[in-house]
């Protein structure tokens, strides 16, 4: 079954010395037990291994320094805290992730992570400012289309349009006051960016 397999890999992560390689593997663990999460309705046992293997990531990260790494620790463990509902708690590790990502340089997960503010804010009413953090994804996924060479292929309208009605994040606020639908599994599906060059999914040169 793909959850022991999961808790497996993760349990075979903790033997590993505290490495750049252990956090991102670590990172991966996580975000791929997010996923699973997500499908099989917020199972506990899922949910509790997903936190597990990324926080133990984000503190690895952080006592080697390595703030690209920390940065999509804190941010999926955002998403994980936004998927239960825990909006503030969301927020609070989206802007650190953010901050770390701004830190590094990392724009492949700085459009990543206003994209996710954008959603959380919306979800939670506040208009105005995730139309900000919207467009500023927006802004940073056109730095990534520059370097577009280093990536899987993006198709950025699924960025900007969640629920793919034709209206994209912004408008689709201003229109309706109304947050958007997040098609996540469609957009983790289309990549994202995460074969990136210096994503957690690949080795460092």
């Amino acid at each position: 079954e793909l959850l022991a397999s999961i808790r497996s890999a993760g349990e075979a992560a903790q033997g590993l010395p505290d490495s750049y390689g252990k956090a991102r593997l670590l990172t991966g663990i996580g975000e791929l037990a997010v996923r699973l999460a997500r499908d099989r309705s917020m199972d506990a046992a899922i949910l509790s291994l997903a936190e597990a293997a990324l926080r133990e990531a984000e503190s690895v990260s952080r006592k080697n320094g390595d703030t690209r790494s920390r940065s999509f620790a804190l941010g999926f463990l955002a998403e994980l805290e936004g998927l239960a509902g825990k909006h503030q708690e969301a927020l609070a590790l989206n802007q650190q992730a953010i901050l770390l990502a701004h830190q590094a340089g990392a724009t492949e997960a700085l459009y990543r992570w206003y994209w996710q503010r954008g959603r959380l804010i919306a979800q939670a009413g506040g208009r105005e400012q995730a139309i900000d953090a919207y467009r500023r994804a927006v802004r940073y996924l056109s730095d990534v289309r520059a370097g577009a060479d280093a990536y899987e292929p993006l198709i950025p309208e699924d960025l900007d349009d969640d629920d793919r009605d034709g209206l994209t994040n912004i408008a689709e606020i201003i229109a309706h006051s109304d947050p958007p639908s997040a098609d996540l599994g469609y957009q983790t599906e289309r990549g994202y960016g995460y074969l990136a060059v210096g994503s957690p999914y690949l080795p460092p040169k």
